[in-house]
């Protein structure tokens, strides 16, 4: 295994153009970063050694004064002020340096979409964008602060020890070289073997999860339509769950890592005390290596203090061994964008394609305003479906009225067309209807219930068929399930067939279970109509509410698939919002909102003959002139 991981190492770094380059363009910057980090290290380890020598003479000779400890008071003093200094710097100039690179690297992945979005668009999805511009950067960008910055320093703090060990005793310096190798690359390698796979599955998972919770806030008003709540929080909170459940295996680990490693390490130290014992206690007070006023034994404090801060550079190795895995492959999927040259200031920071295609429309929230009923009694479930609006207004909150003294009877069975200019209060008319507002006075009402009262029995009774109707990205059968949940391969079949798409089932590779792609890019407009039809055949209910979805189908298209639709769900409530008149004749009134009043209201026949402004709208919708 570990030669897999190993392999995986070296194959992905010597291919990558995308980091490494920011590592020998910065590598003045990351050089002194690193610098002042062993400087640091140093420093902290030299401020415990001189203080213990200090306390220790200081305990054993109480009749020397302060001017006989002058010289380690003061450098107690320089490595006391020095090591903050140091790291304060140390900081500043990794953390710059780190700046600079994501900053650069940011603007060479927004090049990369903007260069070739058709790629994109075949070998990613949204929610791959999402999952690299904000996951894989922050792992790119602690990749140096938290694998590259404290694996050199503690290896360069490691050769120093033994380097300095070896200048008193050679066989010691040797074993606190084995010792603390096992701290420096045993534990991590461990670390590895052991996490590893915990690890890469979580940042995988995180990154799925990007993925579906795109494409659920993307197709949020379907789930909304459906009542589905309940379905939209498992199915976006199960890898939660799956991350959750790694994140606290690799804890447990960590642990017992942790607990192993600080074991080893104060084996360690204890081997440091007995050798400094028996090494400087041994030794005459001619041989003392500072002077005449220190002992030899004063040194067994300083050797033993001296070693606890490297406790600070050794610890952070498994974890950061670890991470590898991760950081390696956020390098991997960078290495898979179309290439282009280093990031240069005056290029744009967005991709005019990819990241432009990533947008989410809110919903709105229901009204807050009680509402009254059409009919004095009003029952506790509609059991006709006949929808009533009287006489309702509806206003947001400190602005002018929307819809004033609106009454329209869609009676069970009816054929309804809403016309009207942008702004007119269709779309408001319709939340009314579906129950997400609550009209601020009069009444919308289903049999005598207001349509806000229904909450999750809404689905049973009004389907909406959108001009944008989402495709998740999952299969075919689970598309249609989201108008019945429990809906079978038969009854899915069936509604495929009456909906127009019989023939297409024996081409799809995996039939039902094909997978429709993100936004459902596999099917055209009109099949990705076709099926929300067909979702709304299974969920069947008596009220049918149609919102311009045939707008952004050509003229044929939409003739063909009206006349499916109009077909299909004979004798269901059929409203239907649009903005021109084909297929007109088939509905049995038209009402026409303007500023948010009623100013024509008909059967199609006796408009056509009656009424000037439905023959000018008849006109100009078929480029007719008077």
């Amino acid at each position: 295994m570990s030669e897999r991981v190993f392999a995986r190492w070296r194959r992905i770094w010597a291919a990558d153009s995308w980091v490494k380059p920011f590592f020998s363009t910065y590598r003045k910057a990351l050089l002194a970063s690193l610098g002042l980090g062993i400087l640091a290290m140093i420093f902290a380890a030299g401020l415990m050694a001189v203080s213990g020598y200090l306390i220790s003479a200081a305990a054993e000779r109480p009749e020397h004064g302060v001017f006989d400890l002058f010289v380690p008071l003061a450098i107690v003093q320089i490595f006391g002020l020095g090591k903050p200094f140091l790291s304060y710097q140390e900081r500043l100039k990794s953390h710059d340096w780190v700046l600079h690179m994501t900053s650069q690297l940011r603007l060479k992945v927004y090049r990369s979409l903007d260069k070739d979005d058709g790629f994109w668009s075949r070998m990613r999805k949204a929610g791959d964008t999402l999952g690299l511009l904000a996951m894989d950067m922050d792992y790119l960008q602690d990749l140096y602060l938290r694998v590259v910055f404290p694996s050199i320093v503690a290896w360069v703090i490691w050769l120093l020890l033994s380097l300095l060990l070896g200048f008193f005793s050679l066989p010691f310096a040797l074993f606190m070289l084995l010792g603390s190798f096992v701290l420096v690359f045993v534990m991590p390698l461990v670390a590895v073997l052991v996490n590893s796979a915990r690890q890469l599955r979580a940042k995988q998972l995180a990154s799925q999860a990007y993925d579906t919770a795109l494409d659920d806030i993307s197709g949020l008003a379907d789930w909304t339509f459906s009542q589905r709540h309940d379905d939209f929080m498992q199915r976006n909170l199960a890898p939660m769950r799956e991350i959750d459940a790694c994140n606290a295996a690799i804890a447990a680990s960590n642990r017992r890592r942790d607990f192993v490693g600080q074991l080893i390490f104060l084996l360690l130290v204890a081997a440091v005390l007995f050798w400094a014992a028996a090494h400087f206690g041994q030794m005459p007070q001619a041989a003392a290596p500072s002077g005449d006023l220190s002992r030899p034994s004063d040194w067994i404090a300083a050797f033993v203090l001296g070693f606890f801060p490297l406790l600070d550079a050794f610890a952070p190795l498994p974890a950061a061994a670890i991470q590898t895995n991760a950081y390696l492959d956020s390098v991997e999927r960078m290495n898979a964008l179309p290439q282009v040259d280093g990031g240069d200031r005056g290029a744009s920071p967005l991709g005019a394609g990819a990241l432009a295609r990533i947008s989410l429309e809110p919903l709105p929230l229901r009204g807050t305003a009680a509402a009254t009923t059409c009919e004095d009694t009003a029952g506790t479930s509609p059991e006709r479906d006949s929808l009533c609006v009287e006489h309702a207004s509806f206003a947001y909150a400190g602005g002018d009225p929307v819809l004033q003294d609106v009454s329209i009877d869609f009676a069970p069975g009816s054929r309804t067309a809403i016309l009207g200019p942008s702004g007119a209060g269709k779309s408001t008319l319709l939340r009314l209807l579906r129950g997400d507002y609550s009209p601020t006075a009069g009444s919308v009402t289903l049999d005598g219930v207001p349509t806000s009262q229904l909450g999750d029995a809404t689905p049973r009774h009004i389907a909406v068929m959108q001009q944008h109707n989402h495709l998740f990205n999952q299969s075919l059968l689970a598309n249609l399930r989201l108008g019945k949940p429990d809906a079978t391969e038969q009854e899915a079949t069936a509604a495929l067939e009456a909906a127009g798409l019989g023939a297409l089932i024996p081409k799809l590779p995996a039939g039902l279970k094909t997978v429709l792609g993100e936004e459902g890019t596999n099917f055209s407009g009109g099949e990705g109509q076709r099926i929300a039809l067909a979702r709304i055949l299974l969920q069947d209910t008596p009220v049918v509410i149609l919102d311009e979805p045939f707008a952004s189908l050509d003229p044929s298209t939409e003739r063909e698939l009206l006349d499916t639709v109009l077909r299909v769900l004979a004798g269901k409530t059929i409203i239907m919002v649009t903005h021109h008149l084909m297929g007109i004749e088939q509905m049995d009134q038209v009402i026409f909102l303007d500023n948010g009043r009623i100013t024509m209201q008909g059967a199609p026949d006796q408009l056509a003959t009656s009424n000037a402004q439905f023959r000018e709208l008849l006109s100009l919708d078929r480029g007719l002139l008077l």
